[in-house]
């Protein structure tokens, strides 16, 4: 295997609050509480997929794709930009794989 080294510009916040569907409550839906105050729902699928839990990272890519990083491989892995070199648009998550608009500051 070759050697890589991570060079792409994310959003993202440490996950405070970890609140996975539950069948009677909501079944297709969880929430996830950030750092920075938002409260973000995804949908069962991104939940068993990406297994979050508090401590960690929720990482918003370019594309708007969502993923769940553990805190130390985040943290070895990304530094904090004061000024981004791109715009992630803003607004509410949907809950897919990829977030249709993003309720992240």
């Amino acid at each position: 295997m070759r050697f890589y080294q991570s060079h792409k510009e994310v959003r993202a916040s440490e996950v405070v609050g970890c609140r996975p569907p539950v069948d009677e409550v909501n079944p297709e839906e969880g929430a996830l509480d950030l750092a920075d105050g938002h409260t973000v729902r995804l949908s069962k699928q991104w939940f068993q997929r990406h297994n979050p839990h508090r401590g960690g990272y929720l990482v918003i890519y370019q594309d708007g794709y969502a993923s769940f990083s553990p805190k130390e491989a985040f943290e070895e892995g990304y530094t904090r930009l004061e000024k981004p070199h791109y715009y992630i648009p803003q607004g509410v998550v949907v809950g897919t794989e990829k977030l249709e608009t993003l309720g992240i500051e």
